[in-house]
């Protein structure tokens, strides 16, 4: 007798809102209807409460929305594009009125984001940026004679120079200047909000702003969207636990595709991640690439395909634990295909990985398992990264504890086990030792062929040492097939290691008391190969050059 008054009193609070900018009706003071909608989807972030739904007609709508209203478990918030990914957000104003400054250089009057005061370059820090007919022009640093191709910002006089390619009028091009940053961005941690289907491009995130779309909060659902020309990174992720990022396409930001961390229970699937880092930022320092995480736990990330990034493909950097990482492809990335840094727990399973500097690298994350990975076709295919000479901050102090049990509770229904199971793996790896082991992980049942070098590590397998007892991994049932020799390059090995190098499994065996099982073969051409390594043929029987191969074309 309760259940129908409860079901009747839910249903008549959730409202949709109509967002249509060239309605003729449309105003910010309408009630939202599709007869009478509403102008800008800000006015409808507003309004909108738990249970809500915000349709968006297609359009450009030039506003970065702040998200205040939170949903609740069952009645998200939801943001939803009417039609896939034509409803865009974009974060530039199109810019019409110029004046000459000089031989191919036109100046005008532009507001800024705010006083940078970052030592770095402003083409390393800056967010502002220009596109002309979509592309990226080059940043132009104070003092340098301005190129074709650039634009200069004068933060202090509000002015900006564009010197365009020589023989384009700015009257016959869309000039675009990227000035707002946040495109969706929560006030403050949220719950249950939905983004669903949109288009969003031109971010202007600075040095560590504001990302395309923030995640923060509670069991978030950022899907099928389209994130382009941000100029550092797309979609962040922080403070948040359950939340859900599937089928986005994310392509040319500036410095990283995805970036994290301080989360719990992510699902990051079937999502496609291309040409990041386009402004090709140092990738071992601010240059992301595809993706990077730090202190993300307990999450899977499946099913992806990164590529082209200039850096990694996947990256979970820094106190990540317990993540599985299986059925993604990462090819073409100018660094690392999939790479753990200074982690612990990592599981990469299934996974196939070419054409990258490094292939799967497990570096300084003790207890890690890289299974039935297909890695071909890498400068190095496997690393076993690891010395135990780097220094992981001093060890133990009661204040870096302090600061990281604070930083976990700050994550979102992280139980109390879970806290403590974490504290444990962060005290024995990162506090009871002073330096990063490279102990316990394993290479079990991986395919690796066509590599310069199938496995690296760091060990001296020529010599004994007291630090072998915290470089100490495993390897098993793994299959191998060296290449032959290319005319320029040096003889491709199976392992390398600093005392030396084998091009035989047997010598590799009876150095290193490992791989008993693992054999060494013709992998293109075999007709046995487990039905797993077989159910990924398609994505790894591919024909192309070796990469040493391309190196003699002096690209």
């Amino acid at each position: 007798t309760l259940l129908f008054p409860l079901l009747f009193t839910a249903s008549i609070h959730a409202r949709e809102f109509y967002v249509s900018q060239q309605h003729p009706q449309a105003a910010d003071t309408s009630a939202g209807t599709r007869e009478t909608p509403l102008k800008t989807i800000s006015a409808a972030a507003k309004m909108a409460q738990a249970g809500d739904t915000v349709i968006v007609a297609a359009g450009m709508y030039r506003e970065s929305v702040t998200l205040t209203n939170s949903g609740v478990a069952g009645k998200p918030i939801v943001f939803r594009s009417e039609e896939p990914r034509k409803a865009v957000l974009c974060g530039s104003e199109v810019l019409t009125q110029w004046e000459a400054a000089g031989p191919g250089v036109w100046v005008t009057t532009v507001p800024v984001i705010r006083k940078n005061e970052s030592a770095l370059p402003h083409s390393e820090r800056g967010g502002e940026w220009v596109f002309i007919d979509s592309s990226p022009l080059l940043y132009s640093e104070p003092g340098q004679t301005q190129m074709p191709g650039t634009f200069r910002l004068d933060h202090a006089a509000g002015k900006l120079f564009v010197a365009p390619e020589e023989g384009v009028s700015l009257a016959d091009v869309t000039v675009e200047y990227a000035l707002r940053e946040g495109l969706f961005w929560p006030d403050k941690p949220l719950d249950d909000i939905h983004l669903i289907g949109f288009t969003l491009r031109h971010n202007a995130i600075w040095f560590r702003g504001k990302h395309a779309i923030l995640m923060q909060g509670r069991r978030w659902h950022v899907e099928d969207n389209h994130i382009l020309w941000s100029t550092y990174s797309g979609l962040g992720m922080k403070h948040t636990s359950q939340g859900v990022v599937r089928g986005n396409l994310i392509e040319w930001c500036g410095e990283g595709g995805m970036v994290g961390g301080w989360n719990t229970g992510l699902t990051i699937e079937n999502n496609r991640v291309q040409y990041c880092n386009w402004r090709r930022n140092d990738p071992s320092s601010m240059g992301v690439g595809g993706s990077k995480w730090a202190f993300t736990y307990d999450s899977v990330v499946r099913g992806n395909h990164f590529a082209f990034n200039q850096g990694s493909g996947i990256w979970f950097d820094w106190g990540n634990c317990n993540n599985v990482i299986e059925h993604n492809v990462s090819h073409d990335n100018s660094a690392w295909g999939l790479f753990s840094e200074c982690n612990w727990d990592e599981n990469f399973f299934d996974n196939v990985t070419y054409n990258n500097a490094y292939g799967l690298v497990i570096a300084e994350s003790p207890g890690s398992v890289g299974r039935r990975n297909v890695v071909f076709n890498n400068e190095i295919g496997g690393f076993m990264r690891g010395v135990f000479n780097r220094s992981n901050g001093a060890g133990y102090t009661t204040e870096s504890e302090k600061k990281m049990r604070e930083g976990l509770q700050r994550i979102p229904d992280l139980s109390p086990i879970t806290i403590e199971r974490i504290m444990s793996g962060w005290l024995k790896y990162h506090g009871a030792v002073p330096a990063f082991m490279s102990n316990n992980s394993l290479l079990w049942e991986n395919l690796f062929f066509d590599n310069e070098t199938s496995l690296w590590e760091g060990r001296d397998y020529g010599t004994a040492g007291p630090k072998d007892a915290f470089i100490n991994n495993l390897s098993d049932h793994n299959l191998f097939s060296v290449p032959p020799k290319c005319d320029v390059r040096g003889a491709p090995a199976l392992m390398r290691h600093p005392a030396g190098e084998y091009t035989a499994l047997t010598d590799w065996q009876k150095v290193s008391h490992r791989d008993a099982h693992s054999q060494s073969i013709d992998i293109r051409s075999a007709k046995n190969l487990p039905a797993w390594a077989e159910s990924k043929r398609p994505l790894w029987d591919l024909p192309m050059q070796r990469r040493a191969e391309v190196h003699t074309l002096g690209l």
